[in-house]
């Protein structure tokens, strides 16, 4: 009689758990290709972390960053899939699946980081969207993430860079995406797709002179070290957005969803503070404690 009498009032107990929404909570994954301690991984940490605590725990979100899930191509497709729940990067990686991201990831588009945040807003970013949910079932939360502007660096043979005629001769690395490699190939620059992984030796080698990239992450990786000087020539504003597979989110109750908007939407503010403060450290740094030549006029 008091084993069944136990057993009921788990029962009821269980009922009344569902109900309440206080039913265990659900585990999700989240990628990225940058590195751990990098801005955008902070930034994407931040994010967890507001979403746990407005969730009660109901939706928890583990975080597995430098390419650990694999090569963007291969969490995007995992996302389409639903074998991956988020991904956070710079948009033009989506690029990949949708040639509208381009926008964001071609170099002299973008004026400032405020022409992109409201492309992104408008109606470019809400085409590329509706084509990334409808065509892959991959849904754009934020895309207006901030990231560093891009600037060139470039060693002691490469030479300071004050205008585009300074790319004479110069073997400069583009990363392997049309839209960044291909507005360079227009310059008089030589330029080679090198894997990220192998550019520290490349500029040691001089087998690379050069190479574009925003600061904060540059310098976190130490790439900057074979380099002497960096042109600021501010010349790609490209965003980062965090997804979510359709999937995943269609999963997720209304009060959760609600949840992870705002919760993406309050980073914005917390990665641009982040990073804008992270860059004015590193700049005087580089210019008082490594002897780098700063170049801020560029034609």
């Amino acid at each position: 009689m008091f084993k069944r009498t136990v057993i009921i009032f788990v029962i009821m107990l269980s009922i009344c758990l569902l109900s309440a929404g206080m039913v265990a909570g659900k585990t999700l994954k989240m990628g990225a290709v940058t590195g751990a301690e990098a801005n955008i991984s902070k930034a994407a940490k931040h994010f967890i972390k507001l979403v746990d605590e407005r969730t009660n725990g109901s939706v928890k979100i583990e975080y597995f960053p430098d390419s650990m899930l694999g090569k963007a191509a291969t969490q995007l497709e995992s996302l389409r899939m639903g074998e991956l729940d988020f991904f956070v990067g710079g948009v033009g990686w989506f690029s990949q699946l949708v040639g509208e991201y381009n926008l964001w990831a071609t170099a002299f588009v973008m004026k400032n980081y405020n022409h992109a945040q409201a492309a992104m807003e408008g109606e470019p970013g809400q085409i590329a969207a509706k084509k990334l949910l409808d065509q892959y079932k991959i849904r754009m939360i934020d895309g207006t993430w901030y990231r560093a502007p891009r600037q060139v660096f470039s060693t002691k043979k490469g030479g300071p860079i004050r205008s585009i005629n300074d790319l004479k001769g110069v073997t400069m690395r583009t990363v392997p995406l049309d839209a960044f490699a291909i507005p360079w190939g227009e310059t008089p620059a030589t330029t080679t797709s090198i894997p990220y992984s192998e550019l520290y030796m490349a500029l040691k080698q001089n087998v690379a002179e050069a190479f574009e990239g925003p600061i904060d992450l540059t310098v976190h990786n130490k790439m900057h070290e074979p380099c002497k000087y960096v042109s600021l020539t501010s010349h790609q504003f490209e965003t980062a957005g965090i997804v979510i597979s359709e999937m995943t989110y269609q999963s997720l109750t209304k009060e959760e969803q609600t949840i992870i908007k705002k919760a993406a939407a309050e980073t914005r503010s917390f990665t641009e503070k982040l990073i804008k403060g992270d860059v004015e450290k590193q700049l005087k740094n580089l210019k008082e404690k490594e002897q780098f030549e700063i170049i801020a006029d560029v034609d």
